[in-house]
């Protein structure tokens, strides 16, 4: 799971059916370059510049399509309201 920041949406006109009715989101995990952006499915109803949980799993894709196969691996499955983390420690 990485911490992501919401930078936009994608608006697809024809897709793979089970993305039907799916808000599709760009995030950036803030690495500073293009290479850091991703697609990812909404599935908590996060909005542009938003702080969010992203997981990679195919498990979340699976969960959120209802396929054992989907077409997707990304899927932001938390907003982050506050965060903490000890700089000493922190990579």
């Amino acid at each position: 799971m990485r911490v992501c920041t919401v930078v936009g949406t994608v608006v697809s006109a024809e897709h793979h059916p089970a993305l039907g009715g799916k808000k599709i989101l760009v995030v950036d995990d803030g690495d500073g370059g293009a290479s850091g952006l991703q697609l990812a499915i909404d599935a908590v109803g996060a909005g542009g510049g938003c702080r969010v949980l992203v997981s990679d799993s195919g498990a979340a894709g699976s969960d959120v399509t209802g396929l054992q196969y989907p077409p997707l691996r990304s899927v932001v499955v938390g907003i982050i309201d506050e965060s903490t983390a000890d700089e000493s420690t922190a990579t």
